[in-house]
């Protein structure tokens, strides 16, 4: 009995393993992310470039490859720039995500350890104004906006 439900774990792991997309990379084209592909996996840097927009539909969860966070060394090591190992969105063109009140949008960590935060989502001056309504941002290592632009600003 027991290695029944030995073998029951493990092919309920494999398929859910196998259900997650795993994205990375420069999105070249217009993209869409929905909840008949959850989750989102994102293993490495997601750059959505200039021109390009990143759509996020509701009821869609993106687990970000995150990275431990007990420290001011761990954030100098694993957060810094782009060369840490927690990854990051980096926004030049324009990423819109929408969730509802009963659908929201999730972006959290991939690893299940509670010593472990995501990067962030970085908007660039460059980008298109982003659009977030009905999101949760949870275990990330920070939150901030930063406005060089002032006429970016609708209020």
């Amino acid at each position: 009995m027991k290695k029944f439900y030995s073998f029951l774990f493990l092919l309920i792991l494999h398929f859910s393993i196998i259900s997650a997309i795993e994205v990375g990379g420069h999105l070249t084209e217009d993209t869409i992310w929905g909840p008949d592909n959850n989750p989102y996996e994102v293993v490495d840097h997601v750059f959505v470039d200039y021109g390009v927009t990143l759509t996020i539909l509701p009821g869609t969860e993106v687990r970000i490859q995150s990275a431990q966070l007990t420290c001011y060394d761990d954030f100098h090591n694993n957060f810094w720039y782009l060369t840490g190992s927690a990854k990051m969105i980096w926004v030049d063109g324009k990423i819109v995500a929408e969730g509802t009140e009963q659908d929201s949008i999730i972006f959290t960590r991939r690893q299940d350890d509670p010593n472990y935060y995501w990067g962030c989502i970085y908007i660039t001056e460059s980008s298109e104004m982003p659009v977030f309504k009905h999101c949760i941002f949870e275990y990330t290592a920070g939150m901030g906006i930063v406005v060089s632009n002032l006429s970016l600003i609708h209020i």
